[in-house]
């Protein structure tokens, strides 16, 4: 057992009372001391003999016990107070009568009593506060480690939370991005489809008009098939569709290159106008009409 050595009011005290085997032979011995007195015989001289011997083989056996459990300071202290007691008893023998070293005696066994319990209650408040204060300490590490460990944990918690923010964010704006740039090559892709359409559009337009101008700058050629003779047409077909022809029935619609020609000759139907000529080639003749219409009046 450990002896736990603290100093309060100049006492030294210790983890154990004074031993007991040590206690009991100082007391034999001065009780040898006190018959020896008494009787004044031989017997009672060997008696305090036989007292000294076995009060120094007590100090022996407490001195190793004491040395081997307590330290040497403890053991020091017990050999002088067996000391103290033997020089007593000595004293007592050599001047006091038998009832002062009796009193005496009990004395000493109630102050040795009231010491030993003074410092064992001493003891038990000063391991009771010592066991206090290192609960105390351990609760306030625990509870110290216990916030440290959730602080800890917040903190991760949170860098997770604020990383997982942070890629969802980088995601949407790779995705936005990703769109954005599809949109932008889908409408230019619809840009150069519509421009494509607009220059072939535009090449159809320049090749119409450069064959109206062509057509419009190309010397005419009816005066050529004028001149030359026409084919002897045959007499009988003319007439013969002439008088299979029915009568026009009036009221009804009859092509122009159906309706009968006076003297009995069809009428050619006019020639096709140029698709790819202007439309102000022949003027309109409205004003002429209004005109002549005016100077009539």
């Amino acid at each position: 057992m450990l002896h736990d050595h603290r100093v309060l009011r100049g006492h030294t005290f210790m983890e154990a009372p004074v031993s007991t085997k040590a206690a009991s032979t100082t007391t034999l011995f001065m009780v040898a001391v006190v018959v020896a007195v008494g009787t004044g015989t031989v017997a009672g001289i060997a008696t305090v003999v036989v007292g000294i011997a076995a009060a120094v083989a007590g100090i022996a056996v407490a001195v190793a016990r004491i040395a081997a459990v307590a330290g040497i300071a403890v053991a020091v202290a017990r050999i002088a107070a067996v000391a103290v007691a033997v020089a007593f008893a000595t004293a007592a023998v050599a001047s006091t009568p038998i009832s002062n070293l009796v009193v005496l005696v009990f004395e000493q066994l109630i102050f040795q009593n009231k010491i030993v319990g003074t410092r064992e209650a001493e003891f038990r408040r000063l391991k009771k506060e010592r066991d206090d204060r290192i609960s105390q300490l351990r609760a306030e590490r625990r509870h110290e480690r216990e916030i440290k460990r959730k602080l800890l944990f917040y903190l991760k918690s949170e860098e997770e939370r604020l990383n997982r923010l942070r890629e969802e964010e980088e995601a949407r704006k790779r995705e936005e991005s990703e769109r954005r740039k599809k949109e932008e090559a889908e409408r230019k892709a619809k840009l150069d489809e519509i421009a494509e359409r607009q220059r072939q559009r535009e090449r159809e337009m320049e090749e119409k008009e450069r064959l109206r101008r062509e057509a419009l700058l190309r010397p005419p050629e009816p005066t050529a098939k004028a001149s030359e003779p026409a084919p002897a047409a045959r007499p009988s077909e003319p007439v013969a569709a002439a008088a299979a022809a029915p009568a026009p029935i009036p009221g009804k619609y009859v092509p122009r290159f159906r309706r009968p020609a006076e003297g009995g000759q069809a009428t050619a139907p006019p020639p096709e106008p140029d698709r790819w000529s202007r439309q102000d080639d022949h003027p309109p003749q409205g004003g002429d009409r209004w005109r002549s219409s005016s100077d009539d009046r």
